[in-house]
């Protein structure tokens, strides 16, 4: 399992394991998968703010700093930014982004944010605070999407949404929900009710990571929708339904 900058990190340890331990005199590792919350694989747009705020470059207001700091928890300086240079977009998409090993990446992505949404103006589409969801859903291109999906939003709606078109390789989102912010997809706490992007992924030599749904009907009349949910999802944390369908 990965959260956050981590999924950047597993994608290059998954490129250069192999060489790594055979050099080593080790065997390498199989990874039949990974569970990615949250992920930054495809990049930080606060990263590259962040970059440009510690050299005083550009145009900097206060809203911008303000962002990047409630992100931070301080404003950043050429000292403090370490692993923010490989998180910013465009860095991070080149970064092992043709791993031959294929090992299947399962996005879980979020739409909340614990930052009153200030972080949000400077993230494209929807966003979970602090990632943008053409990271967290592993989008081969970065854009303003709206939805892990093309026929299901964040919230469950059963609709045409502006989703990723394609995706990074072996990369598969499986579920959304539009209350969890970054932090709050590994917490086992429930906080809204969960969707899906895809029901099941078959990742493994026909072994299967599946969630049960059902549809229901929400509103009156002309005005109603249909909403897809994941069972027990009101009442089971994200992390905890991956938990359990993994086992």
């Amino acid at each position: 399992m990965t959260h956050s900058t981590g999924d950047l990190v597993m994608r290059y340890i998954i490129d250069n394991q192999a060489l790594w331990l055979q050099n080593a005199g080790l065997k390498p590792l199989n990874i039949v998968a990974t569970f990615d919350f949250s992920g930054a694989g495809g990049g930080v747009e606060l990263a590259d703010l962040a970059v440009n705020v510690a050299s005083g470059s550009g145009l900097i207001d206060a809203t911008l700093k303000l962002a990047v700091s409630l992100w931070l928890g301080e404003l950043p300086s050429s000292s403090n930014i370490g692993v923010l240079n490989d998180l910013r977009v465009n860095t991070a998409r080149q970064l092992a982004a043709f791993p031959e090993s294929r090992v299947p990446r399962l996005r879980f992505a979020g739409a909340g944010s614990d930052f009153l949404g200030v972080t949000g103006a400077f993230l494209p589409g929807e966003d979970d605070g602090v990632v943008a969801s053409h990271s967290s859903c592993g989008a081969a291109a970065v854009g303003s999407y709206n939805s892990c999906s093309r026929s299901v939003a964040f919230d469950g709606k059963l609709t045409s949404a502006n989703g990723p078109s394609g995706f990074m390789p072996y990369h598969y989102p499986m579920l959304m929900s539009e209350g969890y912010s970054h932090g709050d997809t590994i917490l086992n706490s429930a906080k809204d009710e969960v969707t899906s992007a895809n029901s099941s992924a078959n990742y493994l030599n026909g072994d299967n990571l599946q969630f049960n749904t059902y549809d229901e009907k929400r509103g009156w009349w002309i005005f109603s929708s249909r909403y897809r949910v994941v069972n027990n999802s009101n009442k089971t944390s994200m992390s905890a339904l991956v938990y359990q369908a993994a086992n």
